[in-house]
């Protein structure tokens, strides 16, 4: 039971690569997990037409980092599996312009869950000194593979600061519906301690001399 709720909320926050503006309706943030320089944030979507929705999810960390290094990470799909939990693979299905990606991320789950699958369109921005990659669902995009659950509704954003003494600041936010049979409670309450999990290794992996220099592509 705990490797299905972990999985549940790994694959509602990959890094995938995630709206452009704060979500309507939303709640103020509550900080759910902290451990220095890891924040988790939380807060309600309000929707007039639904009485309960997933939640959306805030992170925020710090790393002495080039600003070009969560690029690297995020095109190095090959590494994906090592720092996102239970990713089978990311696989890039176009690339139609050069800040525009289709991505396809698959996850492990256990019996009798089905696996999951997301597709998303990531779009990089830079502003004066922030990257930015928006992040929004394209699940239409291709047919769903025979006993693969497709996640839904999946939009955020990656935001890349940088700050003073080599330091880069790492903030997302998005939100996600993982599909299928798994109660709204129950991903919302995983989604936050598997943020926190990515987020930590993430900031591990991003330090590498390798994602430091020019950006690496597929």
């Amino acid at each position: 039971m705990q490797r299905t709720m972990t999985i549940v909320g790994n694959i509602v926050i990959l890094l995938t690569s995630y709206l452009t503006t704060p979500f309507a309706f939303s709640e103020e943030w509550q900080l759910e997990k902290s451990q220095k320089p890891i924040q988790v944030f939380s807060r309600d979507i309000s929707n007039p037409q639904k009485k309960s929705l997933y939640k959306e999810i805030l992170a925020v960390t710090t790393v002495k980092a080039s600003p070009v290094a969560l690029l690297n990470v995020l095109n190095d799909i090959k590494r994906a599996p090592q720092w996102i939990d239970n990713c089978i693979e990311v696989k890039i299905i176009a690339n139609p312009e050069p800040q525009t990606k289709l991505v396809q991320s698959t996850f492990s789950a256990p019996w009798p869950l089905h696996k999951r699958d997301m597709l998303t369109k990531s779009i990089t921005h830079f502003q004066d000194q922030q990257i930015v990659i928006d992040i929004t669902d394209a699940g239409d995009t291709l047919p769903t593979e025979k006993n693969t659950v497709r996640m839904t509704d999946i939009q955020g954003r990656w935001t890349i600061t940088p700050m003073t003494e080599g330091n880069i600041e790492i903030r997302y936010q998005g939100t996600g519906n993982p599909a299928g049979n798994i109660p709204i409670w129950l991903a919302n309450k995983v989604l936050i301690d598997s943020t926190f999990i990515t987020f930590k290794n993430l900031s591990s992996i991003i330090t590498e001399e390798m994602y430091q220099h020019s950006e690496i592509t597929h």
